[in-house]
């Protein structure tokens, strides 16, 4: 097994975040895999983009499904002004929407920013996941739905979200 087919094995399967090689002589290998968790699910031109919390577009998918083991759904988030540089290198291939939006998500310190702050709740994905249903952007507010039927409204989330997020679930 070598570094190039370790590499393509990362690539054709976006969920594989490291792949690291151990040798064990005379006669073992031991692989070393870590997953990436889906975090965010945003519906771009009828399809949910499904990332990770570092903006990896993991899947693409028709339908979205809403429950506790699912990416937190942001609504009324726009995944728009992508570079005329990526626009012109998607043209019209078939994977035009990854790329485009792709393009963004990685350019969007929005949504990595947000991801660090729920990180800092120290819960697991699946905790986090198994509190907050969805995350609705309002204008300049953020307002976030959590399972229990609570809504957080978060005023004007464009300056010091992080405490905010912090004194509200304090």
């Amino acid at each position: 097994y070598n570094i190039s087919q370790k590499d393509r094995y990362k690539q054709s399967n976006p969920y594989i975040k490291v792949v690291n090689i151990e040798t064990v002589f005379p006669n073992s290998i031991i692989f070393h895999v870590a997953e990436r968790q889906e975090m965010f699910a945003i519906k771009y031109e009828n399809k949910y983009l499904i990332i990770d919390n570092e903006g990896k577009i993991l899947s693409i998918k028709d339908n979205f499904v809403n429950n506790a083991q699912s990416a937190i759904l942001l609504e009324n988030y726009k995944v728009n002004n992508t570079t005329s540089q990526a626009q012109n290198d998607a043209g019209e291939s078939e994977n035009k929407v990854e790329y485009l939006a792709g393009d963004f998500i990685r350019n969007n310190t929005f949504l990595k920013q947000l991801a660090i702050i729920l990180q800092e709740w120290k819960l697991s994905f699946r905790e986090l996941k198994a509190h907050i249903i969805s995350i609705s952007i309002n204008g300049d507010d953020l307002l976030l739905n959590m399972r229990c039927g609570l809504t957080i409204k978060v005023f004007h989330f464009n300056s010091n979200l992080s405490n905010k997020i912090n004194l509200a679930f304090s």
